[in-house]
């Protein structure tokens, strides 16, 4: 029988580093797995919240609704008819049935939250319509027939950009 006094130690020591690397592979593994995950499921989600934004937008907006005003960063509030891109966070609008109410109801964005709100005409207080939002910007042509809106969205550095434009044929003039 050999004796084998000097290699268990070697023989030990070699195990513990090829478990080691092992492990921080299957670490790293899970790590970057669980990175990747989160900047998927981050994705999808400000997807989704910017067509559910999109669509209130849009039902919103369109129709028989002239946006009469809009508040800009700086708290500057433009009016007319057209209007090129602005970073707004207030776009005030009313129906052409509704002319002799003075208020107009509110799309506004609370930066501190990044939440969009809807507040009717009268109220307090809105409800929300959407998440993540870090900025609108609006445009309006032809009149105030097509508005253009551009949302910017984000969640974990997960950037995501939604552009739409609402056609309204029948606004016309408010008395």
């Amino acid at each position: 029988m050999k004796r084998r006094e000097g290699y268990l130690i070697l023989e030990i020591s070699i195990s513990m580093l090829i478990t080691s690397i092992v492990l921080i592979i299957l670490y790293s593994l899970l790590f970057t797995s669980m990175n990747m995950y989160k900047r998927i499921y981050s994705s999808i989600e400000i997807q989704q919240q910017g067509l559910e934004i999109q669509k209130h937008m849009e039902k919103e907006l369109s129709g028989d609704i002239e946006i009469t005003d809009v508040k800009t960063e700086n708290s500057q509030i433009l009016t007319g008819k057209e209007l090129e891109f602005t970073k707004v966070k207030s776009i005030y609008y009313k129906s052409k049935t509704n002319l002799e109410c003075n208020d107009c109801d509110e799309l506004f964005l609370n930066k501190k939250t990044k939440k969009l709100f809807i507040k009717r005409m009268g109220y307090k207080s809105g409800y929300e319509v959407g998440d993540y939002i870090d900025d609108i910007y609006i445009s309006k042509e032809k009149d105030g027939r097509i508005v253009n809106i551009k949302l910017e969205l984000s969640k974990n550095k997960q950037k995501h950009c939604v552009e739409f434009s609402i056609y309204n044929d029948d606004i016309g003039e408010l008395v």
